[in-house]
């Protein structure tokens, strides 16, 4: 997908948009001048400057990034930082919102530090209790595709968790349907 194209499709849209470009470098870089990255109202991105640090440094403030996102009580968010002190600002931005699912890709060892932190500076148990971490369904993923796939099923495993929560007296099929369960449509596998 050409950046600029999706540029012109989320300015239609009205939806904001920012586009980071690599003007200068000094020394090694993974990326050249004229390197590209559209980062999405949504969090998500097209086009890299590199990742790491650079990428970081677009992205510095995370209580900017929630004041600029609206984030709801529909909205799902994953935290992936390059360490502690990141994901710790990240997290207290991410429990001021709405979000029913904050998820941190991290491991025990970070959650527990990260945890311990959060104790010791007065957050309330039941907020922490929000955080999940590690992230994804557990299915022995290994490379970052594979670990995007994981994080996502548990975001969709959590929202449909939430929705039948709230919509005691119908449950999805496997096809998408509703199904009335007081005995009313049911679906069968030829319906689908």
């Amino acid at each position: 997908m050409d950046i600029y194209e999706e540029l012109v499709r989320l300015k239609k849209e009205g939806r904001p948009a920012a586009l980071a470009t690599i003007v200068q470098c000094i020394g090694s870089s993974p990326q050249k001048e004229g390197a590209k990255m559209l980062v999405r109202d949504d969090g998500t991105i097209s086009g890299t400057l590199g990742g790491g640090c650079l990428e970081a440094e677009v992205v510095h403030d995370f209580g900017t990034v929630f004041e600029a996102v609206p984030v709801g009580d529909s909205t799902s968010v994953v935290i992936a930082t390059r360490g502690h002190n990141h994901n710790l600002d990240a997290l207290k931005a991410a429990l001021k919102t709405k979000a029913p699912y904050i998820g941190l890709l991290g491991s025990k060892r970070k959650k527990a530090v990260l945890f311990r932190t959060l104790e010791s500076e007065g957050v309330p148990e039941a907020d922490i209790r929000r955080i999940i971490t590690p992230v994804g369904v557990p299915i022995g993923s290994v490379s970052p595709e594979e670990i995007a796939v994981s994080i996502m099923a548990q975001v969709i495993q959590h929202r449909r968790r939430q929705s039948n929560e709230n919509t005691p007296h119908t449950s999805h099929t496997s096809c998408g349907r509703f199904v009335q369960e007081d005995g009313g449509d049911k679906a069968t596998a030829a319906d689908c």
